[in-house]
C-alpha cells in the first residue's frame, strides 16, 4: 500500500521536499494509517509533522480514550500533538448545521489554527476510495450537478489527500500486517446519519447484489467526470467572461452571448454566479438553475426567488442575479410588494397573504386541471395566464393611470371610473388591494380580473393566486 499511496503523491505533487504538514488523527484506522504513512515517507521528503486532534463532545469516555491513544502515539515518535475540544451538537443547533457539517467546519478551522501556530504549509487528511463512491452516491442523492459527482478532490488549496487511491480493506490490512492498533467509533455504525447509511445499508447491498467492485467503479468513474470537469471550466471561464458583467450587488447575465452556448456551460455559468454571490454551496441545487435558465423563454419583468435571499429578474436583454432589495416603499397607501412566485407575501397593516403558485398544463391532466376550475367556491382564488405577464406582479393600492382590460374585444376601463360604476365609496377605494403588472391591473381582489389575463385552452402556464385573510376576512 505504501508504493500506491507514493505513487499517488507524486502524481498529484501533494508534497514537496521540506514541507511542513499538519496532519488530521482521529484515533480510527484511516487517520492512523495516514499517521504511520507520512512517517515513513517523513525522511524521504525532508517534511516536518504537527498532529491536530479534535474531541467533538459527543462520545464521553470512547472520545477521552481516543485522544489519549493518538496523543501517546504522537509522544512516542517524537511528533508536535495538539488537541481541541468541541461541543459539537450545541454548535451545530446554534449555527443551524447539522452535526456532520458542524464538526466538519470545526476540524477545518483546528487544521487552519495549527498551521498558523506551528508554520506549516499543509494540511493532509485521511479519506480514502471508500468516501469518495459514498461522496458521490450523497450528492447524486441530493440532486448535484457534475462537480458533485467528481467526488473528492486529492489537492485542494493546502488541503492534501494521500490515502485517496486505497480502498478501506487496503488501509485495515496495512494496519493489522505491521500490527497497528486504532480505536473505533461507534457512530461510524449509527444509521442515523446519512452518509453511515450509504456506507452500512447501500453500498454493502449494490457490491452483494450487483458488483462487488462497485464502489471501485464509482471512484474510478468520479475520477474521469473530474477530468471532463476540469475542461468544461476551462470553457465555462471563458463564456462567463464574455456574457457576465458585474456591478455593485448583481450579476448580468447578458443574453445575446449568453443564448447561444451550449446548455451545460450556461447552468455552469449560472452556477457560478449563485455560488459567488452567496458565498454558499449547501441549499443551491439544479431546480434552481433550471429556474432561472427558464427566464430567457420568459418576457421581462419575469423573476424567480432563490435561497440565500437572492432572485433572478428578467430585464429585457439580461438576466440580473441579486440579492433582494425587500419592499419597496414610496409612502403612504404606495406601498408596493414583489410577489413571490412560488410562494408567499403578507400584506402589512392587515391579516391578508397572498399566496402564488405556477400550474404547468402540459403535465396536468385537461379533465383535472376543468374540475379544479370548476370547484374554486370563492371569489378570493384567481387563475390568470401567466405568460401573459409583461413585467413583476405587484400587490399595491390604487395609482394614477390604472386600467385594466373589461372585454373579450381587448376594451380598456379605467379603474377610477370602474369604482365610480360599481358605487364603491370614495373612501373605501383606497384601501382595496390590486394585484398589477405595470399600470394593468389583473386582479381588483374582492371584485374581478382583468379578461385579457383570462385562462383559455392556449395558456402553457397558469398562475395561481390566493388571498388568505384569516378569520377576520373569511
Amino acid at each position: 500500500m505504501l508504493k500506491k499511496v507514493e505513487k499517488y503523491i507524486e502524481q498529484y505533487h501533494m508534497i514537496e521536499k521540506g514541507d511542513r504538514i499538519v496532519l488530521g488523527v482521529s484515533g480510527g484506522a484511516d487517520s492512523i494509517s495516514l499517521f504511520f504513512v507520512m512517517m515513513e515517507l517523513k525522511q524521504k521528503y525532508n517534511i516536518e509533522i504537527a498532529v491536530v486532534h479534535v474531541n467533538h463532545g459527543i462520545r464521553g469516555e470512547d472520545a477521552i480514550k481516543d485522544e489519549e491513544y493518538v496523543q501517546m502515539l504522537c509522544r512516542e515518535n517524537g511528533i508536535l500533538f495538539y488537541s481541541v475540544h468541541a461541543d459539537v451538537r450545541t454548535i451545530a443547533k446554534v449555527q443551524k448545521l447539522s452535526e456532520e457539517e458542524a464538526g466538519r467546519k470545526i476540524r477545518y478551522e483546528a487544521f487552519e489554527k495549527a498551521c498558523a501556530m506551528y508554520g506549516c504549509n499543509k494540511i493532509a487528511v485521511a479519506h480514502n476510495e471508500n468516501d469518495v463512491s459514498e461522496t458521490v452516491l450523497l450528492n447524486l442523492f441530493r440532486g448535484s450537478g457534475l462537480k458533485g459527482l467528481t467526488g473528492i478532490e486529492p489537492v485542494r488549496g493546502k488541503i492534501i489527500r494521500p490515502l485517496l487511491c486505497v480502498e478501506r480493506r487496503e488501509i485495515e490490512q496495512y494496519l493489522w500486517v505491521k500490527g497497528i492498533g486504532y480505536q473505533t467509533d461507534s457512530t461510524n455504525f449509527e444509521t442515523e446519519y446519512t452518509r453511515n447509511k450509504i456506507r452500512l445499508q447501500i453500498i454493502p447491498y449494490v457490491e452483494k447484489e450487483i458488483n462487488e467492485r462497485a464502489s471501485e467503479h464509482i471512484a474510478k468513474s468520479a475520477s474521469i467526470l473530474s477530468e471532463a470537469n476540469s475542461f468544461i471550466q476551462m470553457e465555462v471561464s471563458k463564456l462567463y467572461e464574455r456574457c457576465v458583467e458585474k456591478s455593485e450587488d448583481a450579476y448580468h447575465v447578458v443574453l445575446e452571448k449568453f443564448c447561444k452556448a451550449h446548455a451545460i456551460l450556461k447552468k455552469e455559468v449560472v452556477r457560478k454566479v449563485l455560488f459567488e454571490l452567496s458565498n454558499e454551496h449547501r441549499d443551491i441545487e439544479m431546480r434552481h438553475i433550471y429556474m432561472i435558465l427558464e427566464l430567457e423563454k420568459q418576457g421581462a419583468g419575469k423573476r424567480v426567488d432563490l435561497p440565500y435571499e437572492m432572485e433572478t429578474v428578467h430585464f429585457y436583454d439580461r438576466l440580473v442575479i441579486r440579492k433582494k432589495k425587500g419592499k419597496k416603499e414610496k409612502g403612504g397607501l404606495e406601498n408596493e410588494i414583489e410577489a413571490v412566485i412560488p410562494g408567499l407575501i403578507k400584506i402589512p397593516g392587515s391579516d391578508k397573504r397572498l399566496c402564488f403558485e405556477v400550474i404547468y398544463v402540459e403535465d396536468c391532466d385537461r379533465n383535472k386541471l376543468e374540475k379544479m376550475y370548476r370547484d374554486k367556491k370563492n371569489d378570493y382564488t384567481k387563475w390568470f395566464d401567466y405568460d401573459k405577464i409583461r413585467n413583476t406582479v405587484l400587490a399595491r393600492y390604487r395609482k394614477a393611470g390604472d386600467f385594466f382590460v373589461y372585454n373579450e374585444h381587448g376594451n380598456r376601463k379605467k379603474l377610477k371610473e370602474y369604482f365610480i360604476e360599481q358605487k364603491v365609496p370614495a373612501e373605501k377605494r383606497k384601501s382595496i388591494l390590486l394585484l398589477a403588472d405595470g399600470n394593468h391591473i389583473m386582479w381588483i381582489t374582492g371584485y374581478r380580473i382583468s379578461e385579457y389575463y383570462k385562462v383559455t385552452n392556449e395558456t402553457k402556464r397558469i398562475l395561481k393566486v390566493k388571498i388568505d385573510g384569516g378569520n377576520k376576512h373569511g
